[in-house]
């Protein structure tokens, strides 16, 4: 929740943007995509195996979820990866490879390239979640205020701390039936 109160203000900005403005706080120190100029998005569930891992090791941190909206997809300069952007099979190509209709499909085909290899899409995967869980969508542009559609809290306390001052905003409480801050479930 650190940079809630200033995404919700500047919208979701590159690494290389917030450099040059010094205080935010990240977890992914290596960047291995080298998209320090891109913000990276999930499609329809977030990247649980990197998502899991930083909640382990910063158990301190209030995590949120946003929602943003699919708009971005096609009003912004984005790059589809249908595994994760930091894949070395991903650096052989050129970027513009990357900004198709057609490599945004292949996020939900039924083999993707991964760093292990070819990943068959499960028989009974919901058809809006990309194959793999680590697809991603790089976006090089910032992601103004307005495409943030809600927020995701696994805290109740948390999330009506933040409404008192955002009451605009919509903010969901993690259930069952709406948790991303679990394992992407197959079926659903």
């Amino acid at each position: 929740m650190y940079n809630l109160t200033k995404i919700l203000q500047y919208g979701l900005l590159s690494r290389k943007v917030l450099d040059g403005y010094g205080n935010y706080q990240y977890f992914d120190k290596d960047r291995a995509d080298n998209f320090l100029n891109g913000v990276c998005l999930s499609v329809s569930f977030p990247n649980s195996k990197m998502f899991y891992t930083y909640r382990k090791k910063y158990p301190q941190i209030n995590w949120v979820v946003l929602a943003i909206s699919s708009k971005v997809l096609y009003e912004k300069n984005c790059l589809f990866f249908p595994s994760n952007a930091a894949c070395g099979f991903y650096r052989q190509y050129e970027q513009t490879v990357f900004e198709s209709h057609e490599i945004f499909a292949a996020m939900f085909a039924d083999e993707v390239y991964s760093k292990k290899g070819i990943l068959l899409r499960r028989i009974n995967l919901s058809a809006h979640h990309p194959t793999d869980v680590q697809a991603e969508v790089i976006c090089l542009e910032g992601i103004e205020p307005d495409y943030v559609k809600f927020c995701v809290f696994d805290n109740m306390d948390h999330m009506h701390r933040f409404q008192s001052n955002y009451y605009a905003l919509n903010c969901i409480l993690a259930n069952q039936d709406f948790d991303f801050f679990n394992q992407r479930i197959v079926g659903e």
